[in-house]
């Protein structure tokens, strides 16, 4: 697990719709709380938020046992394992958490990696703190975990 509890590993996973955002985070998150650490999922939604709705982002990265925020402009929710408590997230979010993955989120200043899609060949140059830009034949899971193995050892 990392080091420093109190500050996760954050990393933001960007791309237009349809690249593969949350099938990718679902994958990491399941792998991470295999070995035993703490992965919180944060989503925004960018219309009605729906939870828990049978093939969703939320209620996918909550099946791969990562505890989930998501939010539109009307709500938010946080749905835990019983890993946080709601004061614990909007503290600081993530206290108590070794890695937080986030979906989208492009125009912030966290490191991201962007996933393109078939026929594109960069990301939008306002794009900024990329990692890495992954193509869809790129071993997408492969190098998310070097990043965040990196990410983590540096805490």
């Amino acid at each position: 697990m990392g080091k420093d509890a109190n500050h996760p590993a954050f990393l933001a996973v960007c791309g237009w719709p349809r690249s593969g955002k949350t099938s990718l985070i679902e994958q990491l998150a399941a792998e991470l709380i295999a070995q035993g650490h703490k992965v919180l999922a944060i989503k925004r939604a960018a219309h009605h938020l729906e939870i828990d709705s049978e093939g969703k982002d939320t209620a996918r990265f909550y099946g791969a046992g990562a505890d989930v925020f998501a939010y539109d402009e009307e709500q938010s929710l946080l749905r835990t394992h019983g890993t946080a408590a709601l004061v614990d997230v909007v503290q600081h979010i993530g206290p108590g958490y070794d890695v937080v993955l986030v979906e989208g989120h492009k125009n912030t200043s966290l490191p991201k990696v962007w996933l393109l899609r078939d026929g594109e060949d960069a990301p939008p140059e306002s794009v900024t703190g990329l990692r890495t830009v992954l193509p869809p034949d790129a071993d997408r899971l492969g190098e998310l975990r070097r990043i965040l193995g990196e990410m983590l050892a540096g805490r």
